[in-house]
């Protein structure tokens, strides 16, 4: 495989091409990088990024793929026996979370271009687990996002991040999501479709959440707020719930997740862009032949409620 020296020179470019805000490649540049020789779990989750990137350039290359392989599980296997621990150390915290991060770009990553390989058309279960582990791990960086925002000494994350203007206010998730303003940003038609109601919460329905989220990121996108910041705080926040109604192809989880892939339409970072247009055009083929004539409604114009949201 890829010697690490290799991996470790790509590292400064890598990180530069993966994170598409200023904030997330300072952090990696300051705080990550000098500190990752003493956090194994760490180090190993930024090699398998160096060498995941190494094999989407180069696919031909198998070295790179058992590389970024065996640096992946070793940086998984350590980082689950940190997660495991009857308590975690607070100042383990921030690197965990990078390591988590780290993880997720990496299974977020794919070179795969046919849309008929989706998940949505495998039976197997065990093939179904794998080929949607790429979204169901995220619920980890949802997990740490909320035991750093409750650290009393505070987050290295949690100090950047609110100083990147990039980072829109209106998408910051909060404990007491959502609020009655965010009921009045749900469109009428995904209210019906999903059954929301002015009595409905985060725990009688499994789509309030997702909603919510994906009518504030309508929102600051239709007013050209919209960054991938914002676009990715909708994995990690969505509610086990809404994973399993997801994972078993109801068609109401699709729909909320078919227009959450189109929010990323014309991202062309590396480890993102080919995942969302391939399962985008995946679930879009599929609930264009829904029996339910108000989603095959939505599948034909997905982009509406950006476009309403301009105009409000």
């Amino acid at each position: 495989m890829t010697p690490s020296t290799h991996l470790t020179q790509h590292l400064a470019k890598c990180i530069d091409t993966s994170f598409q805000s200023y904030p997330g490649c300072k952090l990696f540049h300051r705080f990550v990088l000098p500190n990752c020789a003493a956090i194994p779990a760490l180090m190993h989750g930024l090699l398998a990024l160096s060498a995941r990137q190494l094999q989407h350039l180069q696919p031909s290359c198998r070295l790179h793929e058992r590389a970024y392989l065996f640096h992946t599980q070793v940086a998984t296997r350590l980082l689950n026996q940190e997660l495991t621990q009857a308590t975690i150390a607070v100042k383990n915290l921030d690197f965990i979370f990078a390591t988590c991060l780290l993880i997720n770009m990496i299974s977020f990553a794919t070179d795969e271009t046919i849309p008929s390989n989706s998940w949505l058309f495998m039976s197997d279960s065990t093939s179904i687990d794998n080929a949607l582990n790429w979204f169901m791990v995220q619920q980890g960086m949802g997990y740490l996002s909320k035991i750093l925002n409750r650290n009393p000494n505070g987050s290295v994350w949690n100090t950047e991040l609110d100083a990147d203007t990039s980072c829109n206010p209106h998408f910051v998730i909060k404990d007491d999501l959502p609020s009655y303003s965010d009921l009045e940003l749900i469109p009428q038609t995904l209210a019906e479709i999903c059954c929301i109601t002015t009595d409905s919460t985060p725990d009688n329905n499994s789509y309030y959440t997702p909603l919510v989220l994906l009518s504030r990121a309508f929102r600051i996108k239709s007013l050209g707020f919209g960054n991938l910041n914002s676009y990715l705080s909708f994995g990690p926040h969505v509610p086990q719930s809404y994973r399993l109604l997801l994972r078993q192809k109801d068609e109401r989880a699709l729909l909320l997740f078919m227009l959450w892939l189109m929010l990323f339409e014309e991202e062309t970072c590396w480890w993102i862009g080919a995942r969302t247009r391939n399962e985008y055009a995946a679930v879009l083929w599929l609930l264009s032949r829904s029996e339910d004539h108000r989603i095959r409604e939505v599948a034909r114009d997905p982009t509406v409620f950006i476009r309403l949201n301009a105009s409000v």
